[in-house]
């Protein structure tokens, strides 16, 4: 029963300390408390996607290898069951490098031409760039670390 009553204060408390420091923040006309919201504003404020950006033409393609210096490209299609298995890992990676890193998701199906363009005969096919030119290609679903390792070189070389 002690457990449950301090149990009971502690969440009152915090309650009751959120609702104040809310109500400072609003006083304050917005300023951010750096002591306990700094870091939350920073990730929410932080620039760029935290997913993977699909891309269906050309032109968003070749806007988004101009963005960037080092880009990922996950060639992929709704049907294929290893892209499917593979979509986490580029989802975890887009989050990851957030930032220094854009990462495309292109569906085969929906931009044949792109996939013409860079060879793509089988997928999954990641292709890691550099400066709008390939760099290197990885085939079917490998461990994260592989694409991890691709764009930690790729990202040293810049």
């Amino acid at each position: 029963m002690n457990s449950t009553i301090f149990l009971g204060a502690l969440i009152g408390s915090i309650v009751g300390a959120v609702v104040g420091h809310v109500k400072f923040r609003r006083a304050l006309a917005g300023a951010v408390c750096l002591a306990c919201c700094g870091a939350l504003m920073a990730y929410v404020l932080a620039p760029g996607p935290r997913k993977a950006q699909a891309v269906e033409t050309p032109q968003q393609f070749q806007e988004a290898l101009l963005a960037d210096r080092v880009v990922l490209a996950d060639f992929y299609a709704d049907w294929c069951p290893p892209c499917r298995k593979l979509a986490p890992t580029i989802a975890e990676l887009a989050r990851e490098y957030s930032g220094r890193a854009a990462v495309l998701k292109i569906n085969v199906d929906q931009a044949r031409s792109l996939a013409a363009t860079y060879g793509v005969r089988s997928i999954p096919m990641v292709i890691i760039f550099l400066d709008g030119e390939p760099i290197g290609a990885m085939v079917g679903c490998r461990p994260k670390q592989q694409y991890s390792q691709a764009l930690d070189a790729a990202l040293s070389a810049t």
